[in-house]
């Protein structure tokens, strides 16, 4: 699963699925909208053909790099308030260690991309 979404993120979808299954260990990141003073909540905006493509070619180096059974990354866009669900990354492989180094790595390529725009929404 690999996308950019409008809608809430389903963090329970990658234990789901079939390749899931395969790996001895999946580790998921959840990243949150935090509170912010002033802010209630985010606006989040990516050119979604451009975004999807990025985060496609992000999974396939991770699967390839560190030979992951299943790789999902998720980003959300649109108006979002303080809780919800904006990213979600999840790495199956193996072993545990490989597991967490592959979502890490995962999470700082989505951010080093810079392919998502955020701006705070500020309180009225």
């Amino acid at each position: 699963m690999v996308g950019i979404t409008s809608s809430e993120i389903d963090t329970s979808a990658p234990m789901r699925s079939s390749s899931a299954a395969l790996a001895g260990s999946v580790v998921t990141y959840v990243g949150r909208v935090r509170a912010e003073e002033g802010a209630t909540g985010l606006s989040i905006e990516a050119d979604v053909e451009q975004a999807t493509k990025s985060l496609k070619s992000i999974r396939e180096e991770a699967v390839r790099r560190f030979g992951l059974s299943c790789a999902d990354v998720v980003h959300r866009i649109g108006e979002v308030t303080v809780g919800d669900v904006v990213l979600l990354v999840a790495a199956g492989a193996p072993e545990r260690d490989v597991a967490f180094e592959a979502c890490t790595y995962i999470v700082e390529a989505v951010k080093e991309q810079n392919i998502i725009r955020k701006r705070a929404l500020l309180a009225a």
